[in-house]
This record gives C-alpha cells, sequence and structure tokens, in this order.
C-alpha cells in the first residue's frame, strides 16, 4: 500500500508557514523574514491575510487585545490566533495499517456570517482565499461532502476558480487534483478512500478544459485522465488500449505517449520546483523533522527526481549546499540528520564538489563549532573520514593542525573522539613545519592540548611523541616544554605517561646548542619544570645537574630564593645531602649591579623573600644557619640584623640561633659599636645607622618573577618594629 502520509511540498506557501509555525520556529520566521528578501514579501504577506482575517472574522477580541492599522499583532500572536481559531488538528483511523493525516493542519471551514452574502464588500475581499484553502484542505482529506459544498461556493463567486487542473493560490504550483493524488509519481489512494470518491465524481464532471493540455479526441478523456493522474506506466497502457479495440488510438499511440511524457516531465519540474522550495524554508528555519521527512521520501523513491544536493541555499554573501548551510548556521542537529539520511555515495560527492572556503568541515573549524563538526566526522563512513581529516584545507592546513593553532581544547578532544585509534595515530605522525601536532602544540604554549593529545594515544603513542624531535632546532618534548613551563606544573603532568627509565634518557639528550632540558630550565626560570627533573632524575644525573648554572651562573638554590619559591626549596632539600646543601648554599655569584658575591640566603634578603628567608633557615643545620647569618651583604649590614627587620622579633626564638648565649651576647656587642662608629664620622659610612631606611632593604623582585601564588608581593612588606 502506498504512503499517503502527509507531503508538506504539496501545500501552498502559508499552510506550510503555519506548519512550520509551532512556538520553536515563530522567531526563527520572523528573523528569516528580516535577514532574507526571498522570503521577506511572503512573510509580509502571510502575515497581512491573517491579521485581516482576525479583525474581520474576531472582531470583539482583535478589538480588546488594542490592535490597530497603526499596531497590528506581532507575527508571533498572528500564528497563535491562527492556530486557535482557523486551525484544527483530527486523527481518526482509517484501513488497516494507515493512520490518516495525523497532526495536520487543516483549516476549519468558515461560515458565511449570518445576513452576509458572497457578494457583499466585507466578506468578499477574502472569500476566494477561504474558499479556495478549504477545497484544498478537503481535498486532501478526502471529505467529498465539503470538497463539493466549497467547489459550489466557489462557482458562484468566479466560476474560473473552479478549475481544478490549475494552480488556485498565487505563488503556488499545485492543483486541487495533484492534492489530490498527492502530486507524486506513482502515489495513488487506496480503492474506497474519500478521494478515490471525490475523483470518481470529477470523472463524471469533465470539461474540455481539463484536458486543455493534452491533444487527444474527446472520446479519450478517460484513458488520459486515468494516465494523466494516475501515473499509469507504459505496460499498463497498452493494455488499457487493447481493451477499446480502437484503431485510431493504437495508431496515435507513440506520439500521443511521447507528448504525455513532456506533460509529465512538466509537471514533474514543478514539483520538485515546489519541493525544493520548502526543502530549503525547513532548512533555513532549522526544522529539522521536515528535512528528515524529505529525505527519507527521497530514500524510499517517492522523489524520484529530485536531488537536495544541488539545492543552493542562499546566505549572507553567496549560496551554499544544504551541509554547508547547516555548519555555516552551526546547526549539529541538521548536519546529523542529512548525513544519516545520505548514501555514501551522496556523502562522498557533496563533500569532494565543495571547494575549501566552502567546505563543511573547514566552516566548523572557522567558527570554532565542536558540535557541529563532530557530527559531520561522526556520521560519516571510515574511508570517507579518513579524507576529511587529512585534507588540507584553506592555507593548507589539515583540521588536526588548524584545532592545535586556532581553537579551544574542547574542539580538540570531540575532533580526536570523533575518529578512531588508527586515524589519529596516522594524523599523530603528521609533520607540518618540521612539526608534529605534540611539538606544536607546546611551541605554542597550549598546554592542555598537549595533555588531550596524550591523554587519547597509547603508551606506544605517547613514547613517539616524546622522542620526536623538531626537525628545524633538534629538540625534544623536555626542550620544548622547559621554555614555556614558566607558569609552573606543565612537566608534572606531563608525567605518567611513559616510563621513568625513558624520562631520564631524554634528560640526557642535547639540542643543536648543546643544551639540556635542565640547562634550558634554568636558562628559561622553569623551576617547576627543574625540580621535577632532578627528582626524577638518577644519582648520577642529580650530581651532575646540581653543578650546572644558568648563563649568569645561577643554581637552582640561586633562582629560587631570589624569585621567592620556598616550594621549590623545600623540595629541592628532600634531595640534597647536608654536604650538597652546604655546598650550594655557600656558592656564590655574582650581578650584573655589583662586583659582590651573593649567596642563596643573600639574594633572599635583597628581594625581602620572606618565605625563601623561612625555609631556608628552618631546613639548614645551625652550623651552616650561623655561617650564613654571620655574612654581611654588599652594604655591609649582616644578614643577621636585615633578617631581623624582615621577620620581626621572634626569629632568634624561631630558628633557635646562637644557643651559646655568650657569642650571642659578643656578636651584638660588635654590631653596635659600628652603628655607635659610624654615627660619629662626619662621613657617610659603608654601614648605616639606620637600617629600616637602608635602600636594599626593600628592593622589589624582577619584572620576571616567577609566580607564587599565595605570597604576598615583596613591596607591601614593611620591616617589624626593632
Amino acid at each position: 500500500m502506498p504512503d499517503n502520509s502527509c507531503l508538506f511540498s504539496d501545500l501552498p506557501d502559508d499552510l506550510v508557514m503555519h506548519a512550520l509555525s509551532s512556538p520553536e520556529y515563530w522567531d526563527n520566521i520572523e528573523n528569516l523574514a528580516l535577514t532574507n528578501r526571498r522570503y521577506a514579501e511572503s512573510v509580509r504577506n502571510s502575515g497581512a491575510l491573517w491579521n485581516d482575517l482576525y479583525r474581520r472574522y474576531f472582531p470583539q477580541e482583535y478589538a480588546e487585545q488594542d490592535y490597530s492599522d497603526k499596531h497590528p499583532p506581532t507575527y508571533k500572536a498572528l500564528m497563535q490566533t491562527r492556530a486557535r481559531h482557523f486551525f484544527t488538528k483530527i486523527e481518526r483511523p482509517g484501513p488497516a495499517g494507515f493512520n490518516r493525516f495525523s497532526s495536520l493542519p487543516l483549516i476549519r471551514y468558515i461560515e458565511i456570517p449570518a445576513g452576509k452574502t458572497p457578494a457583499d464588500e466585507v466578506y468578499q475581499s477574502n472569500e476566494k482565499t477561504i474558499l479556495l484553502l478549504h477545497l484544498f484542505s478537503a481535498a486532501y482529506r478526502g471529505d467529498e461532502v465539503a470538497f463539493f459544498k466549497a467547489k459550489k461556493a466557489l462557482s458562484q463567486i468566479d466560476a474560473s476558480l473552479v478549475n481544478l487542473n490549475k494552480s488556485f493560490v498565487q505563488n503556488t504550483a499545485h492543483s486541487i487534483l495533484q492534492a489530490l493524488y498527492h502530486g507524486m509519481p506513482g502515489t495513488q489512494w487506496p480503492a474506497g478512500t474519500g478521494q478515490a470518491h471525490i475523483l470518481n465524481r470529477l470523472f463524471n464532471e469533465v470539461t474540455p478544459a481539463l484536458f486543455s493540455q493534452l491533444p487527444v479526441p474527446d472520446e479519450e478523456k478517460q484513458i488520459a485522465l486515468e494516465m494523466l493522474y494516475a501515473k499509469l506506466p507504459e505496460e499498463a497502457l497498452d493494455r488499457l488500449i487493447s481493451t477499446h479495440q480502437s484503431d485510431t488510438l493504437h495508431a496515435k499511440k507513440t506520439a500521443w505517449y511521447a507528448e504525455y511524457k513532456k506533460i509529465e516531465q512538466k509537471e514533474q519540474d514543478k514539483i520538485n520546483e515546489k519541493i525544493s522550495h520548502h526543502f530549503e524554508l525547513a532548512a533555513m528555519l532549522g526544522c529539522t523533522p521536515l528535512v528528515r521527512y524529505f529525505l527519507q521520501k527521497k530514500r524510499e523513491g517517492k522523489l524520484a527526481g529530485w536531488d537536495p544536493l544541488e539545492i543552493d541555499i542562499p546566505g549572507p554573501v553567496e549560496t551554499y549546499n544544504i551541509l554547508t548551510f547547516a555548519a555555516l548556521n552551526r546547526d549539529a542537529a541538521l548536519a546529523t540528520t542529512l548525513l544519516k539520511e545520505m548514501s555514501g555515495e551522496e556523502q562522498e560527492k557533496i563533500f569532494k564538489s565543495t571547494e575549501d572556503k566552502k567546505h563543511p568541515i573547514y566552516i566548523a573549524l572557522l567558527h570554532r563549532d565542536i558540535p557541529t563538526l563532530a557530527a559531520l566526522l561522526k556520521n560519516t563512513s571510515d574511508a570517507l573520514r579518513q579524507q576529511l581529516i587529512t585534507r588540507n584545507y584553506e592555507y593548507l592546513i589539515n583540521p588536526l593542525f588548524f584545532i592545535i593553532k586556532y581553537t579551544p581544547s574542547l574542539l580538540l578532544e570531540a575532533f580526536l573522539k570523533s575518529i578512531t585509534p588508527a586515524q589519529r595515530q596516522m594524523l599523530f605522525n603528521l609533520n607540518a613545519y618540521g612539526l608534529n601536532v605534540f611539538h606544536t602544540a607546546l611551541t605554542l604554549s597550549h598546554i592542555e592540548k598537549a595533555l588531550i593529545l596524550l591523554t587519547l594515544s597509547s603508551p606506544e603513542q605517547c613514547y613517539s611523541h616524546f622522542t620526536n624531535i623538531n626537525l628545524a632546532r633538534k629538540n625534544n618534548v623536555l626542550h620544548t616544554a622547559a621554555k614555556i613551563d614558566r607558569r609552573g606544573g606543565l612537566l608534572e603532568n606531563l608525567f605518567g605517561f611513559i616510563t621513568r627509565e625513558q624520562y631520564r634518557a631524554l634528560f640526557d639528550q642535547k639540542n643543536e646548542k648543546g643544551k639540556t632540558p635542565y640547562e634550558l630550565a634554568l636558562k628559561k626560570r622553569s623551576l617547576n619544570f627543574a625540580i621535577k627533573i632532578l627528582e626524577l632524575a638518577s644519582p648520577e644525573q642529580q650530581q651532575r645537574f646540581l653543578t650546572l648554572t644558568d648563563e649568569g651562573g645561577n643554581n637552582l638554590l640561586h633562582l629560587a630564593a631570589e624569585k621567592n619559591r620556598d616550594d621549590i626549596i623545600r623540595r629541592l632539600f628532600k634531595i640534597l645531602s647536608p654536604p650538597q646543601q652546604e655546598n650550594l648554599l655557600m656558592q656564590p655569584v655574582t650581578r650584573y649591579f655589583s662586583n659582590f658575591k651573593f649567596t642563596a640566603l643573600t639574594l633572599a634578603v635583597e628581594n625581602v623573600a620572606s618565605s625563601a628567608i623561612d625555609i631556608i633557615l628552618k631546613l639548614t643545620t645551625p652550623h651552616i644557619r650561623e655561617q650564613l647569618l654571620t655574612r654581611v651583604d654588599q652594604h655591609g649590614h649582616t644578614l643577621l640584623e636585615r633578617i631581623k627587620y624582615i621577620m620581626g622579633p621572634p626569629f632568634q626564638q624561631r630558628y633557635e640561633l646562637f644557643s651559646d648565649t655568650r657569642r650571642l651576647i659578643e656578636h651584638w656587642m660588635e654590631i653596635t659599636k659600628v652603628q655607635i662608629n659610624a654615627a660619629e664620622s662626619d662621613t657617610t659610612p659603608a654601614v648605616t645607622a639606620q637600617l629600616p631606611h637602608s635602600p636594599r632593604l626593600f628592593k622589589p623582585t624582577h619584572e620576571n618573577n616567577d609566580s607564587n601564588e599565595g605570597s604576598p608581593s615583596p613591596r607591601f612588606l614593611r620591616p617589624a618594629s626593632p
């Protein structure tokens, strides 16, 4: 039994507008009218028609809403009124397995008001439209009584309107007969339905005008009618002709059938044009169910000759195919529907025939549209997906490199999850400008993307990421990471993907300048990176790395003390033995502004790095602590006196300084004597008596100071009262 569900392609524009005008699409229709000239007039005319009908037939309600010519109802209000007063929905069971017109919007017939005639001016202006719509609706429903009642009323107004083979509404290419036959090739109503009864009565009322298109004799009208509207195949026509035993018909059969084919093609072209029109409208309004309906009918063979891939939908500047339009509108649901209903050949055709700048994948990438990109890739075959992800679009860049460089991390994750592990491996091995995708992510400081690549990689792929060499500068991944880890924590997140032995092998690799990752970390002040390398290095590597410094001679402890990184110092001291601690604490370094030899503690004091001072004094042995505190800074101040003003009076008890009371008293007497001599001198001594006002006491940290969240800025520190 043929499928007789409602085909929206048969409906006139304003009926389709209503069908698409459920609440979720009302705003879309108004926006479409504002942004697209092609539909602006249609929406405007539709609104004007239903505003006029609303005002004429429901004047009291119209007045209660304070509507007027200057303040007409909005399109949304008209749609609500239209659904409430002019349309109804019916669901009635038909023959077995046939549910007729479920949820089809229908015109409710409006009776002519009492005391009025069709000739009255107040009613005549819209009576034709109402009756035509009602005639069409009745034909579609198979309501024989209502159909002929409307037909008779139309004959009284204008006999020319009753031409059932002519378009009955302006801008509509469909006739009443096409409504009765659904207008589709090979589709007929089952015997016994209302449509069949209407057709039988119409066959008995055949007029010459109905066959004006066919060059056949009058006695052949019945055959022509059945052939034209029942879409009989040629074999059926032969059988039909043989039953009449007419030599004339046999003689004219060939020419007559050829002429019939021309007429049939014209009708088919009109049908295809109307289907394309409503298919395009449904896509522009985001009506995914209607788009799916058309595509399903196409797949079932009900829309032969109609190709949705050839439809060009107008965009802001150019026209686009349906799939590109979905990507342009960020409509993942529409893209999913289109791809699911297309065959593999159709998918390949639409993807391959689209130029780069209009390609759906490229549009989704430009818009950073995660759902649409995932929909485009998930609903294609593996072979086609592989072609899409390896294709170089505009600017010679494939999707993975584009995502790494320009889009959010979520898009990368969605993209990688939409392809197979084998396809990921293939993309990971690609190189652009000497960099694979992992190096690209790290070079651009996209830490989250680098971690996503590792998380979605197999152990073998992870090792391949780490051992891959930057072809331009001979850097391995750790060299690249060392340059961007100043914000802290990158390497710690990168660990756990390969074994410790594999990491240790990478620690000793040198780039083209002969630098190891640890040396680059010191140079770039990537302290988190450097300390993590020390923690995971072998004892032999630790011993060797501790002797390395940056270009200024700073070891890791110098940098951590200067930057007030107490967390780095704490982790470093856990690694070091007491002799190694003493060696690092006593190791001096010069600064460009002075020839003075700075130790780590001296640098901490100079930069008022209270947290670094605190942790150094806590973790060192009393012997080393006393040696450090008795040293003087570049101004001749002892570190003990400087720290007193930084840390406050309780510092002696806090760090258990100078357990020998005699030595402590002698030390303080020496300091006092120096201060008295300086005060009595006429010249400015090297040691300033008023230590709290020392210009070096509150020196701010350098601008390139490594961040230490939670620690107060040195510029806000004030010395404690003596």
